[in-house]
């Protein structure tokens, strides 16, 4: 789906398989249709929406031109490892407290997301 300004689209991690789903082919208010890869270029199968998490696609790509979704773990600067939230209408990062818009996605690297690689975060 494409609104004016930016692609609408959405990941999904399956909380009892621990797998992240990154194609999703429809959604709906109770299911899911989700891309499964296996050696035969994959299939299509159907989960309950209260069985995954749903992260938004930013609308942005990190300085590698890798897509930015909810739940990532993007680094600034070879420095500072933040969590990509969605927060009162907008998509920031966060360490702790703090919370910054995203605004320069050029200086951000994704290197990782929340739930496949938690330890990245302090």
């Amino acid at each position: 789906m494409r609104t004016k300004n930016r692609e609408i689209k959405f990941r999904a991690w399956d909380k009892s398989e621990k797998f992240m789903y990154r194609t999703i082919n429809d959604l709906t208010p109770t299911w899911i249709s989700v891309a499964i890869p296996d050696e035969d270029n994959g299939h299509l199968e159907q989960r309950k929406i209260e069985d995954v998490i749903l992260m938004q696609y930013t609308g942005l790509k990190d300085k590698q031109g890798k897509e930015i979704y909810e739940g990532d773990i993007v680094q600034e600067q070879e420095v500072d490892n933040f969590e990509v939230i969605f927060r009162k209408g907008c998509f920031c990062y966060k360490t702790g407290e703090k919370q910054y818009h995203i605004f320069k996605e050029k200086e951000l690297e994704v290197i990782g997301n929340i739930y496949e690689n938690a330890n990245l975060l302090k």
